[in-house]
């Protein structure tokens, strides 16, 4: 028993000091810290705390500067990133509503022509995806390309699966 909670502690490993003697116990949720990763914390210093980020796959950024993308396909691009949904790659706002054309415009300050012009673009390089769910259209970033995580769901892989941004992956499961 630990403590005076009496909850069952489920023992998952021991700790054995140099004269083979059992020294402590490792339970289940338990974490080890080596010494260097110890170090390491206590050297740097944790940036963007609470902050949510994005990532582009390095192997795939070299591609898109081969992909002649003009200004405003990169500025939605961008704009894009900051509402990637985990694991589905998914365009939604903070309170889960899908991101739409109208309000791509306004975040852009950008012509909805401008907007729909650059999407479908970028489309037709599987940069991304439109997805008509029901009455709703749904924008689905490639995850070969940007991500949140490194795990995604197999509708991801049916629907960027040939592209040529996946073929960069070579470690595809």
């Amino acid at each position: 028993m630990s403590g005076g909670n009496n909850v069952l502690k489920e023992v998952a490993g021991k700790i054995i000091n140099d004269d083979g003697e059992v020294y402590d116990e490792i339970y289940v949720g338990d974490k080890i810290l080596r010494g260097e990763s110890l170090k390491y914390y206590n050297e740097t210093f944790e940036i963007g705390k609470g902050e949510r980020f994005y990532k582009v796959w390095e192997c795939a950024r070299f591609e898109l500067d081969n992909e002649t993308l003009t200004g405003s396909q990169w500025r939605l691009l961008s704009m894009l990133g900051h509402y990637i949904q985990y694991k589905s790659c998914v365009v939604i706002h903070p309170n889960g509503r899908h991101v739409t054309l109208e309000a791509m415009s306004k975040i852009l300050d950008m012509p909805e022509r401008t907007v729909y012009n650059s999407l479908e673009k970028l489309i037709k390089k599987k940069i991304i995806a439109k997805v008509k769910i029901g009455y709703d259209i749904k924008y689905l970033v490639n995850p070969f390309i940007f991500a949140k995580g490194k795990r995604m769901n197999k509708t991801l892989i049916d629907i960027f699966g040939d592209s040529k941004w996946a073929a960069l992956h070579k470690d595809i499961e």
